[in-house]
């Protein structure tokens, strides 16, 4: 595990003639009760955080001497010279690969630390390169590391795109990494104070965090990152409301998901960003599903599944909503019987023939008959791999049949209903 400071280097302060003096000035930086005079934040946070590498980025024209200066002990005047001289006649077109003296530098700043030449990113074809320069450094990244950013001497737009990098490896989670801190040194407000704060502009990565959770429960229910941002903050029972409603989600217990969408509708947030990233979502859920009977419950729950493109689980969910509709309109039939649900399955599987005694009094309806013969099959397949006509369906048609059984049970659904609804 190791801690990683990547910063930015620019070109240094620009003259009235529009050329830069390839100099930054010195300034006073301070973060919290630590405070150091540097011409780079690079090396102030370096004295205030010592972090074990450093990644520097920027582009071929940036004061990539001074770096070499400012950071080594006993500098070379020669590749000072030289390396300065490249540096100062690069331009947007100049090869990042041909930059002299890469190792020196490197080694200059301390162990494992690298440098990272990109272009200007004045076209796609560079914005791209610059892409696959910085996903390059996955290749010095381990598991559990740790990744400071500063984006104070940045170049353009590129701390923009650097940002949304960095995010993308924390996603991906190859390697595992965190990003700890965001900082920037206020430089424009030196006047003021007599000194640049290094503030910590952090919260931009939480928010990301708390977007990939709302977006991750919206689209699956999965609550694993808002539970763990939601007890990062002190909400420990909002983080178990989500994880129990998560997880009855995800074994798809009709039984017990009406009860979780009860209780999910009395969350309280611990924080304002935790209501804002979550509320739009969780209120979605309790409005969609609560006061609804049982038959409109899973019929809701089939067409969620449908929308979020989880099929077998919209099938099973419509077949077991036809079950207990039928429970639900034939007298002194309960649907969370197990027999009474068999009695409607066994009559609604036969084919006209003549029912078993104890289901004469069943609710009948040649639709929903229909219905459950087109899709009881299918859906037996997939969970059983039961050899029928089923298994010689493609997949589209599966799906395209699934879209009309939907369909069709709308208008099931909604006789005798307790109060009109939009489905």
């Amino acid at each position: 595990m190791s801690k990683i400071l990547i910063s930015f280097i620019g070109t240094g302060r620009i003259e009235s003639d529009g050329k830069a003096k390839r100099e930054y000035r010195l300034a006073r930086y301070r973060l919290g009760d630590e405070e150091t005079e540097t011409s780079f934040v690079a090396y102030a946070l370096e004295q205030f955080l010592r972090p074990d590498k450093i990644f520097l980025v920027g582009t071929p024209h940036s004061i990539w001497e001074e770096v070499y200066r400012a950071f080594c002990d006993h500098p070379d005047d020669d590749v000072w010279s030289e390396l300065g001289d490249w540096c100062e006649k690069a331009n947007q077109d100049t090869p990042v690969e041909d930059m002299p003296h890469k190792k020196a530098v490197e080694e200059a700043i301390g162990k494992g630390s690298k440098i990272f030449p990109i272009r200007y990113g004045i076209d796609e074809e560079q914005i791209q390169q610059n892409i696959n320069i910085i996903l390059g450094l996955r290749d010095y990244l381990s598991d559990n590391d740790e990744i400071i950013v500063d984006i104070t001497h940045s170049f353009r737009s590129l701390p923009l795109l650097i940002m949304q990098l960095i995010l993308y490896l924390k996603q991906i989670n190859s390697p595992k990494v965190t990003v700890s801190h965001v900082y920037y040194g206020m430089l424009d407000i030196i006047k003021d104070l007599h000194y640049a704060p290094v503030v910590d502009i952090s919260s931009m990565i939480r928010l990301s965090d708390w977007i990939t959770g709302a977006f991750t429960f919206k689209l699956n229910g999965s609550s694993t990152q808002s539970a763990r941002l939601l007890e990062q903050e002190g909400g420990n029972s909002a983080a178990s409301l989500l994880r129990k409603f998560s997880d009855v989600l995800s074994l798809n217990d009709m039984g017990q998901l009406q009860q979780q969408v009860q209780e999910l509708s009395g969350i309280k947030y611990p924080s304002e960003m935790a209501r804002l990233a979550l509320e739009p979502t969780v209120s979605s859920f309790v409005k969609q599903f609560k006061g609804l009977s049982a038959s409109e419950f899973q019929y809701k729950l089939a067409v969620w599944h449908y929308n979020n493109a989880n099929y077998l689980a919209a099938y099973n969910d419509l077949v077991e909503c036809i079950i207990t509709k039928v429970c639900e309109e034939t007298p002194e039939y309960d649907w969370h019987n197990y027999n009474n649900r068999e009695s409607v399955r066994s009559a609604y599987k036969s084919k006209g023939t003549k029912m078993p005694d104890d289901t004469q009094c069943l609710y009948l309806s040649s639709k929903l008959i229909e219905i459950y013969r087109l899709i009881n099959p299918i859906r037996n397949y997939l969970v059983h791999l039961s050899r029928r006509r089923a298994e010689k369906t493609s997949v589209t048609t599966k799906i395209n049949t699934l879209k009309k059984a939907i369909e069709d049970m709308k208008a099931e659904i909604r006789l005798h209903a307790k109060s009109p609804y939009d489905l």
